[in-house]
């Protein structure tokens, strides 16, 4: 085989299992998160999720709407599908967003 088939055949590949990382990243991106909650525990599955210890929740409250986005720190915006990650929000600071499930520590 010639060098320069070879280099389009490699060139063709990468480029499909970017796109499939891309098409993977997306799709496990965008599911919502599982949250289940236990006695000793809160715990939200998927990209950056997390474990919390009850003893370490100080305050739990419902709000209406999300605080203004000041900036991404760390983390994925889906094009406004889905906000993930360290966030650094108006009223509370460096908070981890994951959907509309966030807290602050």
């Amino acid at each position: 085989m010639q060098d320069g088939k070879r280099n389009q055949i490699v060139h063709y590949l990468l480029n499909i299992g970017i796109i499939i990382l891309l098409f993977l990243g997306a799709f496990f991106g965008t599911r919502p998160p599982h949250v289940t909650i236990s006695e000793n525990y809160i715990k939200i599955s998927g990209f950056y999720g997390v474990e919390l210890r009850m003893e370490d929740i100080e305050q739990l409250e419902i709000r209406e709407s999300l605080p203004r986005i000041v900036t991404r720190t760390n983390g994925l915006d889906w094009f406004g599908i889905a906000k993930r990650g360290i966030y650094e929000l108006e009223e509370l600071g460096r908070t981890r967003l994951i959907d509309n499930v966030y807290f602050s520590r």
